[in-house]
């Protein structure tokens, strides 16, 4: 398994990830690309005071279950293919625009 740990994490232009671990300090951005089984870590220890962690879904298939521990998420044209989607921040914004989830929110 592969696994990814930045500041800024972008996975761009038809790229495909399988089975990968992406833990982001500040923001994930995923354009154009396909996710299958991956996990994603907003890192709470490795941030700044009152830094914001985000992710950018546009264009976009995720497939598996997912787990979003991010403070900020936007999802554009995204489409979510998996048993559950979980949202884990309390108070977090989310926003969704032309977005298909094929799960219910856990």
């Amino acid at each position: 398994q592969l696994g990814i740990f930045a500041t800024k994490v972008s996975i761009e232009e038809s790229s495909e990830l399988l089975c990968c671990n992406l833990r982001v300090v500040e923001e994930l951005l995923v354009r154009d690309s396909r996710l299958h089984s991956c996990t994603f870590q907003g890192s709470d220890e490795d941030r700044k005071d009152r830094q914001v962690v985000s992710a950018l879904f546009c264009s976009s298939e995720i497939y598996g279950d997912v787990r979003l521990p991010f403070d900020k998420i936007v999802c554009e044209r995204t489409y979510f293919h998996g048993d559950t989607l979980q949202m884990t921040k309390g108070g977090a914004s989310i926003s969704f625009a032309k977005t298909q989830i094929h799960s219910l929110p856990y």
